[in-house]
Parts: structure tokens; C-alpha cells; sequence
């Protein structure tokens, strides 16, 4: 029992010349405890009342703030941790600000698209330096870290001696055969993740291309074929971060920054067993409906892109009794609803189940 238990101390604390050799991939996007807000909706980084949104790449994104994983970290929604420079690039900082105790509070970096994403291929070209061994880049399709996430990540885990610094992932990484590792150099890269059906095929390019323009080119490539390739109905969400691992500092110090020229997503055309999309609407003003009950005396109606529907929310209203359809203006995003009706003494049944939707306007 006694070595038992030094066993786990080793693990746990670091036993001195004791290196793990398992790498690992995007810790989940837990929210803490005191939190109810899904996974979803925590990692797109609306745990304030009033988000951040930024516009990059054709896209409205939104910073993320707060005490979370992965690490965990401190999430800053600041200019000076996430901005778009006058030639439309996006900057992701890590930096440090005085503690007021003679020390240094870290602030990690991390958006996600407002829209879900789509089978296609995904390109992300970027400019990172040599990372530190504690820090991590993360360019990946996210909705859930069990089931529905692909990752190509920049890190060697706090291990300075690892001699590769980057892997590609289908999430969980500890099944084996979802995990590769490879070495990205410094500089300009392109980084591709072709997300399929049936596959799922990873490539990294010097420069920023496309395609690979000539083998010398091309700094490594996977094709994934396992189990954990999630489904194009999980709607997983673009995220971009820059963190530190295990949310310990720089080893040197010093503050990092990525910069992420361009996202690019070429959808795969439709296939023959394609079915639409129901609830999507391709204008900002939208028309949700209900059926009437007799004994209504009013109706009210909610709509939020939370389904834990915490105040404030998106769009709130109450109409009387003749009206069975309201028809709020919404920015482009994926939605919950839901509608109850008021008894004439005042009291309110209860609501409908949560029904969803889309506004996708142009």
C-alpha cells in the first residue's frame, strides 16, 4: 500500500526525472461548479450577461470571458487579449497584468463562430512563432470534447524536450488511434482540417496556401478514419484559442501572440441522401408560431441562443390571446424558443418544450 501510494504521488506531483509520454489534447470546456450553462454556451463565451462579439473572416465571432478550462484560465474579452487589425487579421494574446502584489495574473485568448459549421473543408492560415512549452494554440470545430470535437493543436504539453510541438485530434484523444503528433515550424502555415462523412483528413502546409503547392511543401498530413468522426446534425462551432496548459505561465515569461491571417470553410456540396434544414431562416426577421388554447388570456414568448434561458434575454415578449405569431429581428445565429399561456387568474401553465432555430441572413 505504501508504494501504491507513492505511485500516485509521483503521478500526480511529478516525480523527479518522471515524464508522461501520452500527449494530451483540449482539456473539456467545463463550466465551474456554480455554473448551469451548457458546454455550448460556455465555450462560445457567453457566460456574461453581454458578450464581445467580433467580426473576422466573414464571420461574427464571439470572446470568450471568465475563469474556465481548459487549464483552467483566465479568459480575457479585452482588446488587448483578442482584436482585428486594420488589414483584417485577428490577434490572439496571452498576456500578464500586475496583480497588485507584486506578481502577474495571465490572461489567455479564445472566439468561436456564432454559426455552426458543416462538413467541407476548414483552412486556417496563421503566423505563430515558437510557442512556449506551456502554451497552446488551438484551431478546432468544437460542440461537445466526448463526441463532437477535431483539433489541430500547437503544444508540447510543458514538455520543452518534446521534439514535436503539434498533433491533430479526434476528440476523446485517449482512444487510441485518434491521436497524431507531428512538428510545425515557426512562421506562416496553413492549417487544414477536411471534414467528411466518412473521414476526416488533417494537412499542414509551409506559407499560405489552399492546397499543398509542392511536396516539399506539405509538413505532415492525416487521414482519420476511426470511430469518433461526430455527425454533421452535432453542429460543432469554430473556435480559436491561445492558452496556457495547466493555466502555469510561460516558463520564460514572456507574453505570446498568434496571428490568424484568415479562416476559410469550402462547404461539401450536398449529398444525394441530403435532407434540409428545418427553423432556417435566411432573414434577420423571423415568424414563430404556436397554437391556441382556449383558456388563454395572454401569451408569452422567449427566445436566447442559452437554453438555460438566463436573464436578460434575447428577445421577450407578451401578446394577447389573438395572437398566435410574433416576428423578432435576430442577428445571425442558432436559437432556442418557447411559448406558455396565462389563466385567468393570472397564473401561467407551463412552458413548451425548447424548440430551435437558425437565422443565417446574408
Amino acid at each position: 500500500m505504501g508504494r501504491l501510494i507513492i505511485l500516485i504521488m509521483a503521478l500526480v506531483i511529478g516525480w523527479p526525472g518522471f515524464s508522461r509520454k501520452i500527449q494530451r489534447a483540449q482539456p473539456p470546456q467545463m463550466p465551474l461548479p456554480d455554473s448551469n450553462l451548457a458546454y455550448e454556451e460556455l465555450a462560445c463565451g457567453i457566460a456574461r450577461p453581454v458578450p464581445r462579439f467580433i467580426t473576422f473572416a466573414g464571420q461574427r465571432w464571439m470572446v470568450k470571458d471568465g475563469w474556465y478550462d481548459p487549464g483552467p484560465n483566465r479568459w480575457s474579452d479585452s482588446p488587448q487579449s483578442v482584436w482585428v487589425d486594420a488589414s483584417g487579421r485577428l490577434h490572439l494574446k496571452i498576456r500578464k497584468a500586475p496583480d497588485g502584489s507584486g506578481g502577474w495574473l495571465w490572461y489567455s485568448a479564445e472566439v468561436c463562430a456564432v454559426n455552426p459549421t458543416v462538413y467541407g473543408t476548414h483552412r486556417f492560415f496563421i503566423n505563430a512563432p515558437g510557442l512556449n512549452e506551456n502554451v497552446v494554440l488551438g484551431l478546432f470545430l468544437y460542440k461537445d470534447y466526448r463526441y463532437a470535437e477535431l483539433d489541430v493543436e500547437l503544444a508540447k504539453w510543458g514538455n520543452a524536450a518534446d521534439p514535436t510541438n503539434a498533433q491533430y485530434v479526434a476528440q476523446p484523444w485517449t482512444t487510441p488511434g485518434n491521436l497524431r503528433r507531428f512538428t510545425s515550424p515557426p512562421g506562416d502555415t496553413t492549417h487544414i482540417i477536411n471534414w467528411r462523412p466518412g473521414y476526416i483528413r488533417f494537412r499542414s502546409i509551409v506559407g499560405h496556401y489552399p492546397e499543398v503547392p509542392t511536396p516539399t511543401a506539405l509538413i505532415d498530413e492525416w487521414l482519420y478514419t476511426g470511430p469518433n468522426n461526430p455527425p454533421e446534425s452535432e453542429n460543432p462551432r469554430l473556435h480559436l484559442n491561445l492558452w496556457l496548459n495547466g493555466g502555469s505561465p510561460p516558463s520564460d515569461g514572456q507574453e505570446a501572440e498568434v496571428i490568424i491571417t484568415d479562416v476559410e470553410v469550402t462547404l461539401l456540396a450536398s449529398s444525394a441522401n441530403a435532407v434540409p434544414k428545418r427553423q432556417y431562416f435566411t432573414s434577420p426577421v423571423v415568424e414563430l408560431r404556436w397554437s391556441s388554447i382556449t383558456w388563454a388570456q395572454r401569451y408569452e414568448v422567449q427566445a436566447d441562443t442559452r437554453s438555460t434561458f438566463n436573464s436578460p434575454y434575447l428577445y421577450q415578449t407578451q401578446v394577447d390571446a389573438g395572437t398566435l405569431a410574433v416576428t423578432p429581428t435576430l442577428t445571425n445565429g442558432a436559437y432556442y424558443w418557447r411559448v406558455r399561456a396565462q389563466h385567468a387568474n393570472g397564473t401561467w401553465g407551463a412552458w413548451t418544450a425548447l424548440d430551435t432555430f437558425v437565422v443565417d441572413a446574408p
